[in-house]
């Protein structure tokens, strides 16, 4: 795997409802001399605003949240040209994901 050497800092707005989505990823990412997280919402709604405030190059929006929800807000934020250069979408899952496979899981396969 080849390295990727960034010559400037990269931009970085999360948006999610879970907070510890939210941490975790920012926790991440402080990792990265090259990535500055720039700031966090819970809702669509406040994702919108952060963007507006903050100017991120990179948006990770999840796609089920309160408010306003992460395909509504995705789409006001890149037709208002709100972020300029580069928008991605992450998912959570919405139910829990079995730690063990079910019998009906496993009969699929």
């Amino acid at each position: 795997m080849n390295a990727v050497i960034l010559d400037r800092l990269v931009r970085i707005g999360i948006a999610d409802d879970n907070k510890l989505v939210r941490e975790t990823l920012r926790l991440m990412l402080d990792c990265s001399p090259n990535i500055q997280v720039v700031g966090e919402a819970e809702n669509g709604s406040e994702a919108i605003a952060m963007v507006e405030a903050f100017q991120p190059d990179v948006v990770l929006m999840d796609i089920s949240m309160p408010v306003v929800n992460g395909i509504q807000a995705t789409r006001s934020i890149t037709s208002n040209s709100l972020i300029p250069r580069l928008s991605s979408s992450a998912c959570t899952p919405t139910k829990p994901i079995p730690t063990r496979p079910s019998k009906q899981v496993h009969a699929n396969f």
